[in-house]
């Protein structure tokens, strides 16, 4: 997700993870996975405020290799 600069600190991030979360509570679904950007510490501690975990696993940034991405699993069940 990405929120333009203008839009940040108004809880617009929050309001979409948040409703992703809840739409996600209602489906057959036992986990929502995603990846953040390692230095992006503002996106993750907004990840884990909503209940979700680093998994260990990391990955680079399909177009920028150099970046690493941590993977988050939250647990629905």
């Amino acid at each position: 997700m990405y929120v333009a600069p203008e839009w940040r600190t108004r809880g617009l991030g929050r309001a979409v993870s948040a409703a992703v979360v809840d739409w996600a509570r209602h489906r057959p679904f036992d986990s929502i996975r995603l990846h953040v950007a390692d230095w992006n510490d503002a996106a993750r501690r907004l990840y884990e405020s909503l209940g979700f975990e680093p998994t260990g696993v990391t990955q680079p940034l399909p177009h920028d290799p150099t970046v690493t991405e941590l993977e988050m699993r939250l647990d629905l069940r």
